[in-house]
């Protein structure tokens, strides 16, 4: 279905951006928001490295 259509595609897509978004923003309320995008970027190293360092460098920045 979705390789023949584009516009379900993006439909589709949009639909889980706003799920996502709205799973952020009651982790941020509740004020887990860093662990909520550590399980997004699980299954990948490289970006939780990548986190990891933005966290430390915005750590040494409030400084």
């Amino acid at each position: 279905m979705f390789q023949e259509s584009y516009v379900a595609r993006v439909l589709h897509n949009s639909y889980l951006w706003d799920l996502v978004i709205e799973e952020m923003v009651v982790a941020s309320r509740e004020g887990r928001l860093e662990e909520f995008i550590e399980q997004r970027l699980r299954d990948s190293k490289l970006l939780l490295k990548v986190f990891d360092y933005a966290k430390r460098r915005a750590t040494f920045l409030r400084r």
